[in-house]
C-alpha cells in the first residue's frame, strides 16, 4: 500500500507499507524527495534521518503536521535596494572633443549585481544579496559621462571606454575600497582609427557596507570624469588639427 502523506512544491513526503506490516506492528517505510529544503527551513530531512522517529501511520501524521508548520506561508525576502550613481552635473565647460561616449564591459560585469571581494579571497567574486544597481555598470557609467563631458553626438571625436573593474574590496568587516580599472582611447568618428589612448586605475574608500560602496562609486565617477575632461582638453590644445582628425 502506498499512501501520499502530503505534497507541496517540490518536498514530497510518502508512506510506503509492505502489506501486513501495521497488523504486525513492524514500522513502515517513510521516504522524503527534497529538491530544496521547505521555504522556512524546518530541517525536515534532519528529523527523520532519526532513528528513534516513529514509523507507520504515526510517521505519516507527524509528517503531514510538520509540513502544514513549515508551509503555512512563503518566506518573506528582504526588500532589494536599488541604486544607481545619484545625481550628475553637466561640465561648466564648453563641449570638449569627445561628442560620442561608448562604454564597454566583460561579461561578468555585464549584470546589475553589485559585486564584491574580500582580501582573504581575492580571486572570488561575490555579490551583495540585498543590494542592485539599477542599470548594468557600463551603462550608469556612460550616462553618467555623457552628461559630464558635455557629449551631445555633434560630429567630433567617439570616446570609447573598456571597463577593466569595478569592484568593492573588503580588507574587513568595516573596512573596503571601490576600484574602477578602465581604459579610454579617443577615436575618429568615421574610420573609428584611435587618436589618443589612456589608463584609468582609481581607487576610493568605501566603509563597510554596499550603501558606502555606492557612494564611493559615485565619487569615483567625477572623479573619473575630472581626468577624462583634463586629458580631453590637453589633447585639443596640442592637437590643433584635432577636431579635423575626430572627423576624418
Amino acid at each position: 500500500m502506498k499512501t501520499e502523506a502530503g505534497q507541496h512544491g517540490s518536498v514530497r513526503v510518502e508512506l510506503v507499507e509492505t502489506r501486513g506490516a501495521l497488523k504486525r506492528g513492524h514500522r513502515g517505510k517513510l521516504t522524503l524527495g527534497f529538491d530544496k529544503l521547505s521555504p522556512n527551513g524546518c530541517g525536515l530531512d534532519r528529523l527523520f534521518r532519526n532513528p528513534a522517529f516513529p514509523g507507520g501511520i504515526f510517521a505519516a501524521l507527524a509528517a503531514a503536521l510538520l509540513l502544514s508548520a513549515c508551509l503555512s506561508g512563503p518566506a518573506t525576502r528582504p526588500d532589494v535596494a536599488v541604486y544607481d550613481l545619484g545625481a550628475v552635473e553637466p561640465s561648466p565647460r564648453d563641449s570638449g572633443p569627445a561628442q560620442m561616449v561608448d562604454v564597454f564591459a566583460p561579461s561578468w560585469l555585464a549584470g546589475r549585481a553589485m559585486q564584491y571581494r574580500l582580501a582573504t579571497e581575492p580571486a572570488r567574486r561575490q555579490q551583495f544579496t540585498e543590494s542592485r544597481w539599477a542599470a548594468p555598470p557600463a551603462e550608469l557609467l556612460a550616462a553618467a559621462l555623457r552628461r559630464q563631458l558635455g557629449a551631445n553626438g555633434g560630429a567630433g571625436c567617439r570616446l570609447r571606454i573598456d571597463l577593466d573593474e569595478w569592484v568593492q574590496v573588503f580588507d574587513d568587516a568595516g573596512q573596503s575600497r571601490v576600484y574602477l580599472t578602465l581604459r579610454a582611447s579617443l577615436n575618429s568618428s568615421r574610420s573609428g582609427d584611435p587618436i589618443a589612448q589612456r589608463g584609468f586605475n582609481l581607487d576610493q574608500a568605501a566603509g563597510g557596507n554596499a550603501r558606502q560602496g555606492v557612494a564611493a562609486a559615485a565619487a569615483l565617477e567625477k572623479q573619473l570624469a575630472l581626468g577624462l575632461d583634463d586629458w580631453l582638453q590637453g589633447l585639443a590644445q596640442k592637437q590643433r588639427d584635432l577636431a579635423t582628425r575626430c572627423r576624418s
